[in-house]
């Protein structure tokens, strides 16, 4: 009997290198990822220039796996006025806003602060709302949730307190003004995967549970 398998990786990884990318570049990796309307897979690269700070680029694929494009320009760059995002922008979540039209973007701003999570809107992909830094350092893996539950907006994300490292979740009415912290997943010790942290991975998918 074959072993039960959850996934496959594919056999022609990797999909992205340096030399994949229509600029000059130092490497690409840890992608957001989203399915658009009209069934092509769009990832929201997370690229380290030559200087080594990141940014974020768009690529296109109609089955998800071959035939990508590239952008030939970030889609979302550091902010040079801004010192939160000083050493880049990095690990991009994507969440699809059904009732809005619209998609939001959790990624780390990572400066001489530490690593904060901030957010942005685009409804076309060719530009972004910059809604700013949301949650101070040292915090990171943010995640939105796919739509409002009780008129709310619903973040994971996983702030550092010491050695800790927990899922924790926080609301609000804006996307804009976070509150209410609580800790749902613990890390919990000991010689296992999830033994000194945890974080969200994916953005939350809705079941019909």
């Amino acid at each position: 009997m074959e072993p039960a398998e959850l996934f496959r990786r594919y056999d022609h990884n990797p999909l992205f290198t340096f030399r994949q990318m229509p600029y000059p570049c130092h490497s690409v990796f840890n992608t957001g990822a989203t399915l658009l309307p009209n069934g092509e897979t769009l990832l929201l690269l997370r690229v380290e220039d030559l200087e080594g700070r990141s940014h974020l680029t768009v690529a296109r694929s109609e089955d998800g796996v071959t035939d990508w494009r590239i952008e030939d320009r970030p889609l979302l760059h550091p902010d040079d006025g801004d010192p939160y995002e000083a050493y880049g922008c990095e690990d991009a979540r994507i969440t699809r806003l059904e009732e809005e039209d619209a998609w939001v973007i959790a990624y780390t701003a990572y400066s001489p602060y530490g690593a904060g999570v901030a957010l942005a809107k685009t409804r076309d992909w060719k530009s972004v709302e910059r809604l700013g830094l949301m949650l101070a350092p040292n915090n990171k893996d943010a995640a939105v949730f796919p739509r409002k539950i009780r008129g709310k907006y619903w973040m994971l994300h996983r702030p550092v307190a010491g050695s800790l490292e927990h899922i924790w979740l926080t609301d609000s009415p804006d996307l804009r003004h976070w509150g209410s912290p609580y800790c749902i997943i613990k890390e919990r010790g000991g010689p296992f995967w999830d033994g000194r942290k945890v974080g969200a991975n994916t953005p939350p998918i809705e079941t019909p549970e």
